[in-house]
């Protein structure tokens, strides 16, 4: 998250909760989990074309700032303890 914040596409492993914050081809490079090659060959896509690490550049910044704005996460967190709240009044 902090690479995409700062205009920085990333390669990494598809696990966890990457893939939530990597977009593959558009804000970095998502290999298959333990494939080290498949790691390498995005590091390479990444790098290997300025222009288009320019376009991934401020698409990653574009994104970070769409996903992980804090009025948007106040609002997601705000909106989940409102469901929760109606979860529980109705029993």
């Amino acid at each position: 998250m902090e690479a995409l914040a700062c205009g920085t596409p990333a390669a990494a492993f598809g696990v966890g909760g990457i893939p939530e914050m990597i977009e593959h081809q558009e804000t970095g490079w998502l290999a298959t989990p333990g494939d080290a090659a498949g790691l390498a060959d995005g590091l390479d896509w990444l790098l290997s074309d300025p222009a288009r690490l320019a376009g991934l550049r401020r698409a990653a910044r574009a994104s970070a700032q769409r996903k992980y704005d804090t009025r948007q996460q106040a609002r997601a967190c705000l909106d989940l303890y409102q469901e929760l709240l109606a979860v529980d009044e109705r029993g």
